[in-house]
């Protein structure tokens, strides 16, 4: 963390403004010049005047600023200075928090206690007055979303704080909306961390970017996160892009996971991703071919599969350990660690009415002392378990087919087609 921040991060994380001016503020503060010297970060943001009132386009503003702090580190907004100068204007009136707060619920439909303070600051002009407000940080919790029209905004947008920017959320910045958010993006090259173990295998993607499916993908962090079921199934037709879904899910969480953190405090251990898919499609070709990757072919060997990723089970291990051992082994994985276990076409077993052990690992995952979550692809919706099914459709037409079509035209060397007369219905293999 840059030293001159450390007094703002304190302040937030203590949800409480010092009494005086120089203990928060001191370390931005150049008295001889009596300008400000850091510029907008992650966590602070000045502003000239206090709004009139939340209904205008300015007010509106400083609430998806405030809802952008609040879903991301929380923030300080100092009000009575130039932006782009850094010095002091003053302010003719105190900030009404109140009021602001009030907005807040309205809007997020969310409790947020943002605090403020007028302190005084000397300039060459005599004493003037800021008005300090403090963005509490967001806790384990769902972020915060705009449930009615604030403005021109529309409601279901999610605003983050991007240095010193308020973006609306995609995809990408998912593994920062459902983390801790204890530490600035600066400081998450730190050497403290521990890296999630993980076992994966080659991406099944046909296409180089992974495009779109932005919905599905915050549904799966939310699950993860915040989520009651044990497990969930993806499923969809063959082609849908279920897999590359799961996979491109897992990674983010492996790549991310030093920073991810239950409600209750557990944090991650691990990400396995196994499969049983018997055959894939080429799209080259269009024709079924064997899939050369396949890990395993009966509930035992699938066993065997998590256990040997896991670390726990070797190589000369996974032929000869008996049903008993394995039982024992996926006993100690549960218990001692926390997880992510993707299970790749299980119902390459159903259809051969085969035991898919998904019952064992169901119990397991119940009765374990970690949290460990099991995801599923699959063709069809499981009939035993509706309510954890996600249903995994084609691109959205509006939002992702043409990033698809220009990502393929790219990618494979072929002109765009025309922008009017054609229709594609396509699956999601990217």
């Amino acid at each position: 963390m840059r030293d001159e921040l450390r007094s703002l991060q304190i302040a937030i994380e203590q949800a409480q403004l010092p009494p005086d001016f120089l203990t928060l503020l001191g370390d931005l503060w150049d008295d001889s010049t009596k300008h400000f010297h850091v510029q907008e970060t992650y966590i602070l943001d000045y502003k000239e005047t206090i709004p009139s009132k939340f209904s205008d386009s300015y007010g509106a503003g400083i609430v998806r600023l405030a809802l952008a702090f609040y879903n991301s580190f929380g923030g300080i907004i100092i009000f009575g200075v130039k932006d782009r100068e850094l010095s002091v204007t003053g302010i003719g009136k105190p900030f009404d928090v109140e009021s602001l707060n009030r907005v807040l619920s309205d809007c997020a439909g969310i409790g947020i206690e943002c605090l403020t303070k007028t302190y005084a600051v000397e300039s060459f002009d005599g004493p003037k007055a800021i008005s300090v407000v403090l963005v509490p940080r967001r806790g384990i919790t769902p972020p915060a979303r705009l449930q009615r029209q604030l403005g021109e905004h529309l409601p279901g947008k999610v605003w983050l704080r991007d240095r010193a920017e308020v973006l609306e959320a995609t995809s990408k910045h998912l593994p920062l909306l459902y983390s801790n958010r204890r530490s600035l993006p600066s400081d998450f090259g730190d050497n403290n961390t521990v890296p999630i173990h993980r076992s994966f295998p080659p991406s099944p993607a046909t296409m180089k970017s992974f495009i779109g499916r932005a919905s599905l993908i915050e549904t799966l962090w939310s699950w993860f996160i915040f989520g009651d079921q044990r497990r969930l199934y993806l499923h969809g037709p063959g082609g849908s892009g279920k897999t590359t879904l799961a996979f491109e899910f897992a990674r983010m969480l492996a790549e991310t996971g030093q920073h991810i953190q239950s409600p209750s405090g557990e944090s991650l251990d691990y990400v396995i991703f196994i499969s049983g898919k018997e055959t894939e499609l080429n799209p080259y070709t269009g024709k079924q071919e064997v899939f050369a990757l396949r890990q395993f072919e009966n509930a035992r060997e699938q066993y065997a599969q998590l256990l040997y990723h896991s670390g726990l089970l070797d190589q000369e291990e996974i032929a000869t350990a008996d049903e008993n051992k394995l039982d024992l082994l996926l006993d100690d994985l549960f218990s001692n660690f926390s997880g992510l276990i993707v299970i790749d076409d299980i119902d390459a077993l159903s259809r051969k009415k085969l035991d898919t052990g998904e019952e064992t690992l169901f119990t397991k995952a119940i009765l374990a002392k970690k949290r460990t979550r099991i995801l599923y692809t699959l063709r069809f919706p499981p009939p035993y378990a509706i309510k954890s099914a996600l249903e995994v459709s084609g691109l959205d037409e509006k939002s992702e087919l043409m990033p698809f079509v220009e990502v393929c035209s790219i990618q494979f060397g072929i002109p765009m087609p025309a922008s009017s007369g054609w229709n594609l219905t396509l699956g999601a293999r990217v």
